[in-house]
This record gives structure tokens, C-alpha cells and sequence, in this order.
């Protein structure tokens, strides 16, 4: 009986064995046999897809980072839709000679470091699928880490794995000289307390955590600065923060304009209130300064909506000047008096690199509208008027006009305003508009507006301020592009008449529709000694433009 038994026992585990290789022979049968019809299947459509890189635009924008525009054909049969799933990554030579390669990841919203975006798809009738036969335009930007003057190639490959390369050529990317603020140590690793004196030295920000640099002070992250009156004659550490580039070891030659970027917030974040970060370029031999330049960076509402730190940009124009060798070059940052609340200043990270860029070249301009009276060009003295026209045409009249008569100087008078949009007061603001727009219009990057203004009777040593508001009218409303400020403390700077000044507007992304219209709305704002500004536009000698990427 036991062996009977026995051997029942065995049968049975011979038998529940054979069927469990039979079970395990056709899973992987059907294991096999599916990864087989997948990849029939993705050779299928691989078969019917192919693109194929028409065009790769490189070029410069404000602080320091590369912007390529690329034209891409759907060559094959099949829509392709899945953006997200897309790769595109770039191969290059660094600034330090050595090959390197960037991946970028899809977005779309605003376009920021080491992301790309689809910006445009002709025929225009894209429906959210890149259909065959149609040309995509997208764009891609990073830090701008490469060599100037080399080249490389840019890969982009679909969600199924087919892929197309191009030859981008860096050559007429600006060779700018950007000095990145930085904590210590750097890359920062944790919180610090703050520290009087720390270096523009170090490169590229790496860090991803903004860690708070002022733990003896404030538990909120970044640098804290308490408003201040005095100016360079300012003492306490609280209201002041420097960074030295370190010893140089030759003569640095800075020639034409400097761009200051700084993210900052007010402190505590309020809306719709001033913000003013001034700064100072100095050249520091290790026992007193030389001057070299300031400028201020400013917004008539700094935070617009945002909640945390808010990028913004000011140019300390036309210097000329060498600091010899031995030296080191300085930046002192401080917050105006007539800031509205104290500010934190955020830098050293991927996110918020604020930086110094000492050989500033304005990025390339797509598209530019001009301000113009009506009629244009200028034929004689008008009354002001409620809209004027703003157009792609340039400026062609050879006469500055009365363009508010009865006010009695030529350009148009805007008294000041604290007042912002506001404003519903007609000589405390001036309008312009296009007409209806035949096709979208996508804006994506950095603004810059030329301005020709004086402060009223052309006054020496007195400061002025105007704001310029960007938006989008569809005839009933408006919505709110973006808007750029500038402030300067000797606006005439010993000039007795209009003064060239830029407005910068950074990393804007948004795209008018058909039918609608570009608005531009300008104010003088009252702030410090600023009060009534007078603008020239319209003239081949004062052509005001407002110049999109």
C-alpha cells in the first residue's frame, strides 16, 4: 500500500510539473508572440513616418542663453501628435573646449532653460496633430554654454524612434561675458548666514534648491535688503550686498552696454506696488573704487501677479572703460528708498541665475512696430488724440511736431501718474494700436522697446520713469501681455533734448489671435523727483519702436 502510494505521489508531481511547462512554454509564447506583433507593428509605423529639419536659427537673447528656431517637416504619412514623448537634444563644443550635449524637455508654456516649444505650424490650420506635409516651427534654449564660434547639430526623434539631425551653427551667437552672483560656497549646499563680500567667479549655477542666505537675519530663502536713502554712501551690511569677479589677471575692456538680471521679490510679496533694485558698477583696486556706471531696475507693479521671485532686466548704457589688470571689477546691489517694500534678491540656482552680462548685444528682432501720429508721417500740429496708430512701417517724417496741442513742445506731454492702468486721466496716458492682425501673432522671448523721451523742459539732474503696458484687445477687452518699466536718476544725463532709453521685457510668451489687436499703452510714472515725461515718435531722428523676438 505505501508503495502504491509512493508512486501515486510521484505521478502526480510528474504530471503538475509537464503541465507547468506546458503553462510556462505558452506564456512565453504569448510573451514572445506579442513583443513580436508590437514590433511588426511599431515597424509599421515607423515605415510611414519621417521627418525631416529644414532650418536651425541660432541666436543670443538678454541673459545670455541660446534661442534656436527650427523648421521641421512632416515628410511621412503619419500625423504625429504626442509632443511630450518627443526627444530633442543637442551636441556642442563648451566654453571650455570640450564636447557636450544638452536634452531638452517639452513645454507648452513660457519657454525657459533646457526646454523647447512648438511656436508655429504652417498651414496654420494645426489642430493639436502635425499632420503630413505640414512644416512644424519650434524652439529650443539653454544657458549659452557653447564656444563661440563653433557649431554642432541638433537631433530630434519622434515618439516611435524616428529621427532626423541638422548642423546648427553657433557662429552668430554674441560672444557675451555674463558674471553669474553667486553664494559661498557655491553651489550652494544649505543655508548660510549672510556674508558682506562674495564672488561673481564660478560659472554656470548648478543648484536646483534656493537655500536661504541669510539665516542670521530672515528664515525665507534668498538675500533680504532693507531699503535705503543713501546711496554708495549706505554703511550698513543689511542694506547692501557686493560681489568681486576676483584679481584679474588682464585688463578687462567693457565697451557699449551692460545688462544687470536679477530676480527678485518684494518683502513681503505684495501686488501692484514699486520695486527698485539699484546697481552699481564699480572697478575696486583693493583699497578705493572707480565708478564705472549704476542703473536701476525697476517696475511700476514688480510682482504683476506673480507670487514668488519675478525676473527683471536694466541696461547700464554706453560705457567705455578698462579696468586694468590687478583690479577687480565690483557689483553693489541695493533697494531705493522709494521701493514700496524691502526686497529678497534670489541667485545661484538653475531657476534664478541672476547675472551681470558685460558684453550686451540686443537679440535678434522678428518683427518691429512703430509709434506714429495721426496722420503719418507727420504733417503738421495735431491735438492729442485718444488711439494712434502702431505699425510695422518705420518711422519717415523729417519734422518733430506739437502732437498735444495746445501744449506748446514738440512729441506728446504724459504728465505723471502713480495710477498704473488705472490711469483714465487723457494727457496721463497715450494709446496705440494696430489694426485687426490677418494671422496669429506669437510672441516668445525677450521685448525690447526704443524710447525718445525727455523730462519736462528737458531739466538737468532730475529723474524720470515711464512704464509701457503690452496688450492684446479683441474689441471688447483686454488681456494682459506683459509690461516693462525703466527708471534713471539723471534721466538727461547733460542732455537738452530727447534722450534714447530701452525698456526690457523678458521671456515673453503669448500669441495673439487673428482678427485681434496689439495694443501698447505708455505712462509717466510719479515716483521720487519723476513727474511729467515728454515722448518723441514718429521721426526718422526719434523713431520710438517696440521690437519683438
Amino acid at each position: 500500500m505505501g508503495t502504491a502510494v509512493t508512486s501515486l505521489l510521484i505521478l502526480a508531481v510528474l504530471f503538475t510539473s509537464v503541465f507547468m511547462m506546458y503553462q510556462t512554454k505558452l506564456h512565453g509564447d504569448e510573451v514572445v508572440g506579442g513583443a513580436v506583433r508590437r514590433s511588426a507593428s511599431l515597424g509599421r509605423e515607423q515605415a510611414t513616418t519621417a521627418i525631416a529639419i529644414q532650418e536651425a536659427t541660432a541666436f543670443s537673447v538678454f541673459r545670455c542663453d541660446t534661442i534656436v528656431r527650427t523648421h521641421i517637416k512632416n515628410v511621412g504619412s503619419k500625423p504625429i501628435d504626442d509632443f511630450e514623448a518627443m526627444d530633442v537634444f543637442t551636441w556642442y563644443t563648451d566654453e571650455t573646449g570640450q564636447p557636450a550635449t544638452t536634452p531638452f524637455q517639452y513645454t507648452s508654456g513660457n519657454l525657459l532653460q533646457d526646454e523647447w516649444s512648438v511656436t508655429g505650424v504652417d498651414p496654420v490650420d494645426f489642430g493639436g496633430a502635425w499632420d503630413p506635409g505640414e512644416t512644424l516651427s519650434f524652439t529650443w534654449r539653454f544657458l549659452r554654454p557653447q564656444l563661440p564660434g563653433t557649431s554642432g547639430y541638433v537631433t530630434v526623434v519622434t515618439p516611435n524612434g524616428v529621427s532626423d539631425s541638422s548642423y546648427v551653427n553657433f557662429t552668430d551667437v554674441s560672444d557675451a561675458d555674463c558674471r553669474f552672483l553667486h553664494n559661498f560656497p557655491t553651489p550652494p549646499t544649505a543655508d548660510t548666514a549672510s556674508q558682506l563680500l562674495l564672488t561673481m567667479e564660478g560659472g554656470l549655477p548648478s543648484a536646483t534648491t534656493l537655500f536661504n542666505y541669510d539665516n542670521n537675519r530672515d528664515a525665507d530663502p534668498g538675500l533680504t535688503l532693507l531699503r535705503t536713502q543713501n546711496g554708495l554712501s549706505e554703511s550698513l551690511t543689511t542694506k547692501y550686498q557686493v560681489w568681486r569677479t576676483g584679481v584679474l589677471g588682464a585688463p578687462k575692456v567693457i565697451n557699449g552696454s551692460v545688462l544687470v538680471d536679477i530676480f527678485a521679490a518684494l518683502a513681503p510679496v505684495t501686488q501692484g506696488q514699486i520695486g527698485i533694485v539699484v546697481v552699481y558698477l564699480r572697478d575696486f583696486d583693493g583699497v578705493s573704487h572707480t565708478e564705472i556706471g549704476e542703473s536701476a531696475v525697476f517696475a511700476r507693479d514688480w510682482q504683476s501677479g506673480a507670487t514668488g521671485f519675478v525676473e527683471r532686466m536694466a541696461l547700464i548704457k554706453d560705457i567705455n572703460y578698462t579696468i586694468p589688470a590687478g583690479n577687480e571689477l565690483e557689483i553693489r546691489l541695493q533697494i531705493d528708498i522709494a521701493s514700496e517694500q524691502d526686497m529678497t534678491v534670489a541667485y545661484d540656482t538653475v531657476q534664478h541665475s541672476s547675472l551681470v552680462n558685460l558684453a550686451f548685444l540686443p537679440p535678434m528682432t522678428s518683427t518691429s512696430y512703430y509709434l506714429h501720429n495721426d496722420p503719418s508721417p507727420p504733417a503738421g500740429d495735431t491735438s492729442r488724440q485718444a488711439v494712434l496708430p502702431l505699425d510695422e512701417t518705420g518711422s519717415s517724417g523729417s519734422v518733430l511736431y506739437r502732437y498735444g496741442v495746445p501744449n506748446n513742445n514738440p512729441g506728446l506731454l504724459l504728465k505723471g501718474t502713480d495710477l498704473g492702468l488705472a490711469e483714465v486721466t487723457a494727457d496721463k496716458f497715450q494709446v496705440w494700436q494696430t489694426g485687426p492682425l490677418g494671422e496669429d501673432l506669437g510672441i516668445e522671448g525677450d521685448v525690447m522697446v526704443d524710447i525718445w523721451a525727455g523730462v519736462r523742459n528737458f531739466q538737468a539732474e532730475q529723474s524720470g520713469a515711464m512704464t509701457i503696458y503690452l496688450r492684446d484687445y479683441n474689441g471688447a477687452s483686454y488681456t494682459e501681455i506683459a509690461n516693462g518699466s525703466i527708471f534713471v536718476e539723471d534721466w538727461q544725463q547733460g542732455s537738452g533734448t530727447f534722450v534714447a532709453q530701452t525698456i526690457m521685457i523678458p521671456d515673453v510668451n503669448y500669441t495673439i489671435p487673428a482678427g485681434n489687436r496689439l495694443e501698447a499703452r505708455m505712462i509717466a510714472d510719479t515716483i521720487k523727483a519723476s513727474k511729467d515725461m515728454w515722448l518723441a515718435y514718429d521721426t526718422t531722428v526719434y523713431p520710438t519702436v517696440i521690437r519683438l523676438p
